[in-house]
């Protein structure tokens, strides 16, 4: 089947909901700022927002699951990078561990590219407000719990120390084969879904790994930006992206100058804060896709 262009889809959409006008210039030149905000929220959590782009995606254009994700998850990958450049200049980021996680998760999101092909639009926006329902509980759960008791001391077998450009120190540790089992999992999870995984790995960080809250933001943007390229370059290759040149390039201008933004507000908030606002943000994006769901 082939894929739609931007005005394609805009002018089918027009003639169902003659009171949207999807086609004009205006609605068009929209989606930079909406990658801004998606960018920038995106960013100053660890995330890429890609869980905020995919309900876009759903309720204006009605695209399959692969477009969608594909979409998403080339908008996730400007974010991410544009967010790592920012997060270098603060010094936060534990390169090491960023690219021994993202190795973990290469074949995972390799396999979730392909995956997405077969899932059903009716499944896929169930199955997408599911997960980020339950990982709105996660992340609310793991913030409310101190570092010092979310992982045990034995499992801490891999220490870690660093000074960021503000001169705050952090030094933690944590486990190495607990690190990579969770990076394999949500790089399947986070590629078949587009959202980056982020959502996931910023909480698991932090609880599992005893990351400190904004060391764990930097480190999963680098992770994120790394087998995203992946993941995107494997949906060009077989064509996932043909035709929706327009949309992901307005998102991605928006996201890359929002991730800058992000990046800079992250230093006026605490870390617990950041973890706050991912909770709220995913739990109401993922109760609204499961009523669509069971609406459709």
């Amino acid at each position: 089947m082939r894929g739609y262009t931007y005005s394609e889809y805009a002018t089918r959409r027009v003639l169902l909901s003659p009171h949207v006008n999807l086609a004009s210039p205006f609605m068009q030149w929209l989606l930079i700022p909406a990658g801004v905000a998606i960018g920038a929220l995106g960013t100053l959590i660890g995330v890429g927002g890609g869980f905020l782009l995919i309900p876009l995606l759903i309720y204006l254009y009605d695209y399959p699951p692969a477009v969608v994700t594909g979409i998403s998850l080339t908008v996730v990958l400007g974010a991410s990078m544009s967010g790592s450049i920012a997060y270098a200049r603060l010094r936060r980021t534990d390169y090491y561990s960023a690219l021994l996680f993202a190795a973990a998760a290469l074949p995972g999101a390799t396999l979730g590219t392909y995956a997405s092909h077969f899932i059903p639009k009716a499944v896929f926006h169930g199955v997408f407000g599911a997960f980020l329902s339950a990982a709105a509980v996660w992340i609310w759960v793991s913030q409310r719990a101190t570092r010092d008791a979310a992982a045990p001391r034995t499992m801490r077998d891999h220490p870690r120390k660093l000074t960021d450009a503000d001169g705050i120190s952090y030094e933690y540790a944590y486990s190495r084969r607990l690190g990579v089992g969770i990076s394999a999992a949500v790089g399947f999870a986070g590629s078949l879904l587009g959202v980056g995984g982020g959502i996931i790995l910023v909480p698991s960080f932090v609880r599992w790994l005893n990351f400190p809250p904004k060391v764990a933001t930097a480190t999963s943007q680098l992770m994120v930006m790394i087998y995203a390229l992946s993941g995107v370059a494997l949906r060009l290759s077989i064509g996932s992206l043909r035709g929706y040149v327009d949309e992901a390039a307005m998102l991605l201008v928006g996201a890359v100058v929002g991730a800058q933004i992000g990046a800079r507000l992250s230093r006026r908030l605490r870390g617990r804060m950041l973890l706050r606002m991912l909770a709220v943000a995913v739990g109401v994006v993922g109760l609204q896709l499961i009523l669509r769901a069971f609406a459709g």
